[in-house]
C-alpha cells in the first residue's frame, strides 16, 4: 500500500514538471521569453480534466511566479489553474483565500514602470487569453511608479480588475487615493 501511494507520488509530480516544463516552453516560444513557476506542499493532478489543484501549508501559501512582458507574483492558501489541451498554457487559475498580487510592469517608452500590490481577502481569479487578474473581497492596490516618488495611487474596492494588456484597473464599489508629491518651491528673493 505505502509503495502504490509513493509511486502514484512520483509518478504524479513527474507529470507535473513534464506539464510546466511544457507550459514553460510555450510561452518561452510565443513571447520570445517566459517562464511559470508554481510552489506548493500538495498537488492533486486530474488528468481527465487537465486540472491541477495545489494547497500550501500553515506559514506557507503557494506561489506562482510568472516572468512575461511583465513580472508578477501571486500567493494564496489554495490554488487550481486549468492547463490547455497541449499542456502548454495556463488557461486560467483560480485562489481561494487571501491572495496576493504583486506585478512590474514591462517598461513604457519612456522606460518608466508600474509597481502594483494587490490584495483580495476571498480569493483571486487569472484568465490567460485576456491577460486579466480579478481580486474579490475588500481588495486593495497600490500602484507605485517606477523609479518611486513619482506618484501612487491606493484603490479600496469590492473587487479590481488589473488588465495587463490594456493596463488598466477596474474597481467596483470603494474609493481611490492618489498621491502626488509636490516640488519644493523656494522664495524668490527680496520676498
Amino acid at each position: 500500500m505505502k509503495r502504490a501511494r509513493t509511486r502514484q507520488w512520483i509518478v504524479g509530480v513527474t507529470l507535473l514538471g513534464l506539464l510546466l516544463a511544457l507550459s514553460a516552453v510555450g510561452l518561452t516560444e510565443e513571447l520570445r521569453t517566459g517562464s511559470v513557476r508554481i510552489d506548493y506542499s500538495n498537488l492533486t493532478f486530474h488528468w481527465d480534466t487537465n486540472v491541477m489543484e495545489f494547497a500550501g501549508s500553515s506559514g506557507q501559501p503557494c506561489k506562482l511566479t510568472m516572468t512575461t512582458p511583465h513580472q508578477a507574483t501571486m500567493t494564496a492558501p489554495k490554488m487550481s489553474c486549468k492547463l490547455s489541451s497541449g499542456g502548454q498554457d495556463i488557461e486560467w487559475l483560480e485562489t481561494v483565500g487571501t491572495t496576493h498580487l504583486t506585478v512590474l510592469t514591462s517598461p513604457d517608452e519612456e522606460g518608466k514602470q508600474l509597481r502594483i500590490l494587490a490584495t483580495g481577502s476571498q480569493g483571486g481569479k487569472y484568465f490567460r487569453a485576456s491577460q486579466t487578474v480579478e481580486l474579490t473581497g475588500a481588495a486593495k492596490a497600490d500602484l507605485i511608479s517606477v523609479p518611486e516618488g513619482t506618484g501612487e495611487a491606493h484603490f479600496t474596492a469590492e473587487t479590481l480588475q488589473v488588465n495587463l494588456n490594456t493596463k488598466t484597473i477596474t474597481a467596483t464599489k470603494g474609493h481611490l487615493k492618489i498621491i502626488t508629491p509636490l516640488e519644493d518651491e523656494q522664495p524668490e528673493a527680496g520676498e
